[in-house]
């Protein structure tokens, strides 16, 4: 009896998490280095990376560009993370949203990776 609960609640919980929606990541940019930060006075962080990216949405024009809002608590998180890799010189993954709903031509970042 045990057991078989057992199994049934790994099975819920696998079948749980595959049907909860993942991010949407339009383009992706790996082992990248953020080389320039602006924030500005309405809560927006453009971030500056050193390698143009492929696969963006249409509506990034801004190929080494990345936008984040920080009036968020993720995207506060988000900026640590950022200004930890531009302070200590380390590489980042970065994913987009598909969206560029914060600056016109810059696409919206979803979450980033800091590297070791």
């Amino acid at each position: 009896m045990k057991r078989t609960l057992a199994a049934a609640s790994a099975a819920l919980l696998m079948a749980s998490a595959a049907a909860l929606p993942s991010p949407a990541a339009a383009s992706t940019q790996a082992g990248v280095h953020v080389v320039l930060l602006v924030p500005n006075n309405a809560g927006v962080l453009k971030v500056f990376v050193d390698a143009a990216r492929t696969g963006a949405p249409s509506c990034a024009t801004e190929t080494t560009t990345w936008v984040v809002d920080v009036n968020s608590q993720a995207g506060q998180t988000i900026a640590a993370g950022l200004y930890l890799a531009l302070a200590s010189g380390k590489t980042v993954d970065i994913a987009g949203i598909d969206l560029c709903n914060i600056s016109a031509g810059v696409e919206s970042i979803g979450y980033i990776a800091v590297h070791a």
